[in-house]
């Protein structure tokens, strides 16, 4: 984000942990600020690493019942097994769009109805988890305006005061300051800016008589 990037990533936080983390500079006189976002990764895909979880288990159990019937099935159900397994594989990775066919009467129709209430389940459990996320994205974004509206405002205030004003850290550098403050100490550009020693513009003084 000081380098001037905008973006939307995973990476450790000062913790060690994992988050989810929006960030962008911030365009303000002499000052070199980002804003940042951040939510645990844990706690952001919370329901989805639930939901991953379960259809892995869910799928391995499904694709073991598969295997093992049509082990023992008659030719005649070879087909219908068949096809559950490439469902079955379906829903392991991901895939739930398409409808299982039903159409068979016997105990398979009755295990591809299973199947198909199955799918539809995951398929709203994806789409609520889908809706979670874009839903905090939506937040993210709102958050972030709000900062740059708060930014915009400051940066006005800053602009047009008529007083001048400045503020120094720990070490005496300069963390912030606007035009006015060195058109009163009649100070040319580049002289002082943001992270500059107040002791420079003292020197600068000296010398300058």
């Amino acid at each position: 984000a000081l380098s001037g990037e905008t973006d939307i990533k995973i990476f450790p936080d000062y913790r060690g942990v994992e988050v989810l983390s929006a960030y962008r500079p911030l365009k303000l006189p002499n000052l070199n600020w980002v804003i940042m976002s951040e939510i645990d990764k844990s706690e952001a895909l919370a329901g989805f690493s639930r939901l991953r979880d379960r259809l892995i288990a869910l799928a391995s159990m499904v694709l073991a019942a598969a295997i093992y019937a049509s082990y023992f099935l008659a030719t005649a159900f070879t087909r219908p097994i068949r096809a559950l397994e490439v469902v079955a594989g379906n829903l392991t990775s991901g895939k739930l769009d398409k409808e299982v066919d039903i159409s068979a009467v016997d105990e398979i129709g009755d295990l591809a109805r299973s199947f198909e209430k199955m799918r539809i389940a995951l398929k709203a459990s994806f789409e609520r988890v889908e809706k979670q996320k874009a839903d905090l994205e939506t937040e993210v974004h709102t958050r972030t305006q709000e900062f740059e509206s708060a930014s915009d405002q400051l940066n006005l205030a800053m602009t047009t005061m008529p007083n001048g004003l400045y503020m120094l850290d720990e070490d005496f550098n300069y963390a912030m300051l606007n035009d006015r403050y060195l058109e009163l100490l009649n100070i040319p550009d580049g002289v002082v800016k943001v992270g500059t020693s107040i002791f420079e513009s003292i020197k600068f003084h000296a010398n300058r008589g």
